[in-house]
């Protein structure tokens, strides 16, 4: 079993919270934007800066994290990554609700534009893996991390801005993402 430890202080001082499982909202557990340090035990966890998994995130591997630097009590809700890295593969589709042209990619995208889309980009279905989709080329940009379908960029405000991807691999989790 997978689980995160939040810390309100430095090296793991001050008042804490385990949890085992996603959390949409640490507001509901007042360690909202509180957390300065943090320990993670099995699979990884994605920490982000805005509630129901949104905005800005780091990606915390196993280890302890003693102080979170510049995502330091900026932690808004966790997710834990519970799938295979191994043989990703995401298909990216033209419009939403999974219409038009379609393209299945299973490897780094450092210019969607070139794979078929010409940048028009409204939904995506995963595969397999996760993965860390980018507004610019070459890894740039703002970024979105998925491990699951996303039927409609619109409400997301990404409708035809995906410019590049990635998968995560395991490599990821040896250097900062």
């Amino acid at each position: 079993m997978s689980s995160i430890t939040l810390y309100e202080q430095p090296f793991f001082k001050g008042n804490s919270k385990t949890f085992n499982e996603n959390v949409r909202d640490l507001a509901i557990y007042s360690f909202l934007k509180m957390v300065r340090s943090l320990k993670v035990e099995g699979k990884p966890w994605i920490a982000y800066g805005g509630q129901e998994f949104c905005g800005d995130f780091k990606i915390y591997k196993e280890g302890d994290h003693t102080n979170l630097g510049d995502f330091s009590e900026k932690i808004s809700s966790l997710q834990v990554i519970k799938v295979s890295l191994e043989d990703p593969e995401i298909v990216l589709y033209e419009h939403i609700n999974y219409g038009g042209k379609k393209v299945s990619v299973l490897e780094v995208n450092r210019n969607v534009k070139g794979a078929g889309l010409e940048g028009h980009i409204s939904s995506h279905k995963v595969k397999k893996g996760a993965w860390i989709l980018y507004t610019e080329t070459e890894l740039h940009g703002k970024r979105m991390f998925s491990m699951e379908d996303q039927p409609n960029y619109c409400i997301l405000g990404w409708n035809d801005q995906v410019s590049s991807l990635k998968p995560l691999t395991d490599e990821d989790f040896h250097k900062p993402i």
